[in-house]
């Protein structure tokens, strides 16, 4: 969704894109900074949907454990535990 609304901005953006400003006398119309305002709504949209797809494809590795291997390093001397090792 967020995708499609960050398409839909950069389509109204260039759409837009030629509007102008305009003084007449007291009256003016100022139509210039819209294309830059749906410019940053696009590129927060596109934050946004990329934060959100490396969220959800992400990278998963992850190592397993080995069996034939106890949890712990070998004992140094330093750590004063004894029987760390797991025993089968």
């Amino acid at each position: 969704m967020i995708y499609a609304q960050q398409q839909a901005a950069w389509q109204v953006a260039i759409n837009v894109a030629h509007y102008f400003k305009f003084t007449d006398g007291e009256e003016s119309v100022d139509k210039s900074m819209i294309a830059d305002n749906y410019r940053k709504i696009a590129k927060d949209l596109q934050e946004a949907y990329d934060v959100e797809k490396r969220r959800l494809r992400g990278n998963k590795f992850k190592i397993a454990q080995r069996v034939d291997r106890p949890y712990t390093s070998p004992p140094t001397g330093k750590s004063r535990r004894r029987w760390l090792w797991r025993r089968f």
